[in-house]
């Protein structure tokens, strides 16, 4: 699985967040990411969505082969609220 947003997403993320959107450093210029695999001889596929994963997923598995899944993504959430329990 390659999720994708084209940038250091959490960075890119407390930028906008804490920083007022001053961005730096943060967005990116990925490789192409299918001729990289498949110059490794590893199968590339594409799901840009939930059932397109989960397709994709079995795909692999019944391949037997090794694979990525390459998945668009937007910017995810912060993780913070989920690692730290609130004080009890």
């Amino acid at each position: 699985m390659l999720f994708e947003d084209n940038r250091f997403g959490n960075v890119w993320r407390i930028q906008r967040d804490t920083y007022g959107g001053r961005f730096i450093g943060s967005d990116l210029t990925n490789p192409d990411f299918e001729l990289l695999v498949k110059a490794f001889g590893i199968d590339f596929t594409l799901a840009e969505d939930a059932d397109a994963v989960q397709q994709r997923i079995g795909e692999a598995i019944a391949a037997r082969r090794p694979a990525v899944i390459k998945v668009p993504v937007d910017v995810f959430p912060s993780p913070w609220p989920f690692i730290h329990e609130p004080k009890r």
